[in-house]
């Protein structure tokens, strides 16, 4: 590891990169339920977060469903508000479908792509790109992504992407219409998709990363969400060494502080006074 490391210090330099950023992938069978502190970013001494919406390091955890465990255990492991949901959409007769590989057609598609988009501009968020959602459809196609939906009658009101890693599934993206939402169709869809990947033979499930940082904001009430569907806690494990201070604060962390600040004079000022701090 530590040719490794050195490895990447040098080509960092070698490209004058003022900071390098790692994103290790939670679900790595090496990397399951690893703190931290007993990673390698807190070896080569890089941060517990990147840097995201906020200008501070934001640490973050991973909500993860144990699909050892026994169907009812794992509902059980909801909060008790996820629970109704999923009891209230059980007695409306909802049903959830998985789609991958020979199973998944541009019918299904279609219905993914228009519940994504109006989720995501609902909630201020820009859609993913007609690129990436064309890369999507051949990865479930393909059988590396899977696709569920919940239907109500014939129509569908909630839908989960959900990404498959070794023994692991972690859900990538979804949505619900407005009735979906009433009824809180998004905790029946998840509970059916555990339900397929247990069967299917997978471990974890990874519903997604609560940034505590966020707290009050939209995004911070999505995360509060998925943290609501089991109390096992891993940490996201990614991290910025900073190799250029001087750089770094005037390339990265000036830009961003002053737009945050909307150049007011004050502000101004204490971020002036705030970059010199960090260069001491």
């Amino acid at each position: 590891m530590e040719a490794t490391e050195a490895k990447i210090k040098s080509l960092a330099a070698e490209r004058s990169c003022q900071a390098v950023r790692f994103f290790l992938p939670t679900l790595a069978p090496e990397l399951k339920a690893l703190r931290y502190s007993e990673s390698i970013l807190a070896d080569w001494g890089f941060s517990f977060g990147a840097r995201g919406n906020s200008l501070d390091y934001e640490a973050s955890f991973g909500t993860v469903i144990n699909l050892r465990n026994e169907t009812r255990e794992i509902l059980n492991d909801f909060s008790k508000g996820q629970r109704a949901n999923v009891m209230r959409c059980r007695k409306l007769g909802l049903s959830t479908s998985i789609y991958q590989g020979p199973s998944f057609s541009n019918h299904e598609w279609r219905s993914f792509v228009e519940i994504h988009t109006a989720t995501f501009t609902r909630n201020g968020r820009q859609p993913f790109s007609a690129e990436r959602l064309d890369y999507l459809a051949k990865m479930v196609s393909r059988g590396f992504l899977a696709l569920a939906i919940t239907n109500h009658n014939t129509n569908a009101v909630s839908v989960a992407l959900l990404e498959t890693y070794k023994r692991g599934v972690y859900y990538l993206a979804g949505g619900s219409i407005e009735f979906g939402l009433k009824i809180g169709a998004m905790a029946f869809t998840q509970f059916g998709a555990m339900e397929w990947a247990k069967m299917a033979g997978y471990t974890d499930y990874l519903i997604g990363m609560t940034v505590p940082i966020e707290r009050g904001s939209k995004a911070g009430q999505i995360g509060a969400f998925k943290s609501h569907f089991g109390h096992e806690r891993w940490d996201h494990l990614a991290g910025e060494l900073i190799l250029d201070r001087r750089a770094y604060a005037r390339k990265i962390l000036m830009p961003a502080m002053l737009e945050v600040s909307g150049f007011k004079p004050k502000a101004v000022g204490f971020v002036a006074q705030l970059i010199r701090s960090i260069l001491q």
